[in-house]
């Protein structure tokens, strides 16, 4: 009976998982605010819904002084309020805008392959990104291009 018991528990926690992961198309349908945002793989986050800023260690120990310090911490701040007034809209016919803090749109179309959860947007320049769904909320996972990743989480509006 326990061995049922175990396996019944492990089938539907690898079901649930499954299902938490995938996304379709139909799921991107819609518009989706920043709720948080890690880049550098860990270096740097910064929840939105919080308003709470983690620098990581390694990163502190580059600045030179408390004018380092002060400068990095003011482009961040001025960088993540940007991002977190950002609102991404996906339409069904694969047209997608980018709404910026200061009223800017910038708008271009989408692809999005189901089987690899990847996501293409094309404007002036493309951007690929693999595309999660976890609790309800889309999580963008893109190459800063030097190694890291950053990772962008979205909640539907």
């Amino acid at each position: 009976m326990k061995k049922v018991l175990f396996l019944f528990c492990a089938t539907l926690m690898v079901t649930i998982s499954f299902a938490q992961g995938k996304v379709v198309k139909a799921d991107l349908v819609g518009s989706w605010k920043p709720t948080s945002v890690d880049m550098g793989s860990g270096a740097i986050a910064y929840d939105f819904t919080k308003e709470t800023l983690f620098v990581s260690d390694s990163v502190k120990k580059t600045w030179k002084s408390a004018e380092d310090s002060a400068m990095v911490y003011s482009f961040i701040d001025m960088m993540f309020s940007r991002i977190g007034k950002m609102v991404m809209t996906f339409s069904a016919d694969n047209v997608y805008i980018e709404s910026i803090a200061s009223g800017r749109e910038k708008k271009g179309s989408y692809t999005f392959d189901e089987n690899s959860s990847l996501l293409t947007t094309t404007s002036t320049n493309t951007q690929n990104v693999i595309v999660k769904r976890i609790n309800g909320q889309l999580v963008f996972e893109g190459d800063l291009g030097d190694g890291n990743k950053m990772t962008l989480v979205l909640k539907k509006q």
